[in-house]
């Protein structure tokens, strides 16, 4: 049942908005990997006052430090922007703990460390009672939104929101707050050690992305089937 397609809100279908308009909830989610890149360009250089700019791997550690002291109501509101599996923390209602593997990337994640990190897999370094319950809360989470928008899809193939809501123009569905838009692809831009050590310590969010996308282009190629 998780992966229902779910036509209106749990309210609508209950019966208890009848004389309202239906409510929709949507909710966006990147690639996990390319958004990590997307998040160090602009907080670690573009938005970085410092001269010398911290590489890739110590701006994730520095990162998930701060995530790691990160509190409800705190004011460091970009504490969380470069955590590892960050749609599963941010869809589990912030259960996820930050990964032992980032709070040392420094030392994870240098070229010289990642062919024995990846020997050994990230598995080896979480427990698996660390993220079960927070990943299955993120799913039931997901399950429940009227749509969740791959981003890497939306540009080519806003069709299902123009379905859903009547939304028609996408000119300007991607921008940014600073800087030049920029469609990042960490697969082409990092080396192939850093991408799979980071690929394999994100993959709960790399199957939460795959799976909206499947949801999401089942929408958009099967929608006379689910009328």
């Amino acid at each position: 049942d998780f992966l229902e397609l779910q036509a209106m809100s749990e309210t609508d279908l209950a019966g208890k908005n009848m004389d309202g308009p239906y409510l929709m909830f949507l909710t966006s989610i990147r690639n996990p990997i390319n958004r990590l890149l997307s998040a160090y360009k602009f907080w670690g250089h573009l938005n970085n006052p410092a001269k010398v700019k911290p590489t890739l791997e110590l701006w994730l550690q520095r990162y998930a430090r701060r995530s790691n002291r990160w509190k409800v109501l705190s004011d460091d509101f970009a504490a969380n922007v470069g955590r590892f599996n960050f749609a599963t923390w941010k869809f589990s209602g912030g259960k996820l703990p930050v990964s032992k593997l980032q709070m040392d990337a420094g030392e994870h994640l240098s070229p010289a460390a990642a062919k024995s990190v990846l020997a050994v897999g990230t598995t080896a370094i979480e427990e698996e009672r660390i993220w079960q319950e927070p990943f299955k809360t993120a799913v039931r989470t997901l399950a429940r939104f009227d749509l969740a928008i791959p981003m890497e899809l939306l540009s080519d193939h806003p069709e299902p929101l123009h379905s859903l809501l009547g939304w028609g123009d996408f000119e300007q569905s991607h921008v940014v707050s600073a800087g030049k838009v920029v469609n990042n692809d960490a697969s082409s831009e990092l080396s192939s050690e850093i991408y799979d050590v980071l690929w394999d310590a994100n993959k709960l969010d790399i199957i939460l992305y795959h799976w909206t996308s499947a949801v999401y282009l089942t929408r958009l190629n099967c929608a006379n089937l689910l009328k």
